[in-house]
């Protein structure tokens, strides 16, 4: 966000100081110290100085751009969605080193995919964000009794913890229908590579489950981020 005349007051992900704000003096008057160097979702190598609550950008060395993110709409709007989540379960001033090597990891997938994002990557992030940040919602038995996630009824409970059998899940108004094959499916979103290519399971189902984990990742942070209603704005047109 601008600050004063001419200064810039930056958020930064970093691998050894998780999420931290920096002013970037001069950020908007000079076209050349950090030209190109502070757009959004670039991998930068900085220098900083003073202390943590007051630190200031001296030094911006681009890395990786991701000049793919800057082709297609969905694509900006899904990396928006990954950094504002991503900061959201960083604690500021702490260092989450999973956290930021799956941000570098989902946006190296949106930034060379050739269409639109898919469904499944997106799962994926969320539940290894969430797994990244000690979130992980129960998905191999009952959330509430500890017993097997069979037959019809299955719910996914934002203060149940997770995917709940069909007798908590009828108890509980908030949680999202799934059948057994979307928990089978999310289990092995959340322990593949993120962005392993997977059998697609039809639109119907990429629904529930985004409806489920979106639900449940509000809960986590208590807000509804800001890009996930332009993201699934884009990706349904």
């Amino acid at each position: 966000m601008d600050y004063g005349e001419a200064d810039r007051i930056l958020t930064l992900l970093t691998r050894e100081m998780g999420r931290i704000s920096a002013r970037a003096p001069g950020a908007r008057r000079s076209q050349k110290r950090f030209a190109g160097r502070l757009d959004r979702f670039a991998l930068v190598a900085v220098r900083l100085s003073g202390p943590p609550h007051r630190l200031t950008l001296l030094e911006a060395e681009l890395e990786e751009p991701f000049l793919g993110l800057r082709d297609r709409l969905e694509s900006s709007a899904a990396a928006a969605y990954v950094v504002e989540v991503s900061a959201a379960l960083s604690p500021e001033g702490e260092a989450q080193p999973r956290i930021f090597g799956l941000v570098l990891e989902a946006l190296a997938h949106l930034a060379e995919a050739d269409g639109p994002p898919s469904p499944d990557l997106l799962r994926a992030f969320e539940l290894k964000a969430l797994d990244a940040a000690g979130l992980m919602p129960a998905l191999d038995a009952c959330a509430a009794c500890g017993g097997p996630l069979a037959g019809e009824g299955i719910g996914f409970s934002p203060a149940g913890g997770g995917a709940v059998c069909p007798d908590h899940a009828a108890a509980d108004p908030a949680a999202s229908p799934l059948s057994p094959a979307d928990v089978h499916h999310l289990r092995a979103l959340a322990r593949a590579p993120l962005g392993e290519p997977r059998a697609d399971v039809g639109r119907a189902a990429h629904r529930r489950q985004a409806s489920a984990l979106r639900t449940f990742l509000d809960a986590q942070l208590g807000r509804r981020p800001r890009s996930a209603a332009f993201l699934e704005q884009v990706m349904e047109t």
